[in-house]
């Protein structure tokens, strides 16, 4: 039983891999996803979708064709904010955290 929850474990992990390749453009540029911008901004995913509209945040279409949004839009639109990309970028998109409920 171990044996099988590490083998699910590694394969977790390897999947884990390919999904942050696959979120480099043919540019080798990095993205996120819509939800993971709008936690990293402290917006909405509504004002995601009108910050793209306007043209401040520019977005590729993965292979699975989600949506995502370019770092370096992402980065820009900090510094009109007057907010350091330094300290809300880094090199890890941001996770979810989840506590279990007793």
């Amino acid at each position: 039983m171990a044996t099988a929850t590490r083998a699910a474990g590694a394969g977790e992990r390897a999947g884990e891999r390919q999904r942050r390749r696959e979120e480099q453009s043919a540019s080798g540029e990095r993205s996120l996803l819509i939800d993971d911008t709008a936690r990293l901004l402290g917006v909405s995913r509504r004002t995601i979708y009108y910050r793209i509209r306007e043209g401040r945040l520019r977005t590729i279409r993965a292979r699975c064709g989600s949506q995502r949004v370019l770092l370096s839009s992402i980065e820009v639109l900090l510094r009109e904010k007057g907010r350091s990309p330094a300290g809300a970028l880094k090199s890890e998109p941001p996770t979810l955290q989840v506590k279990a409920l007793a």
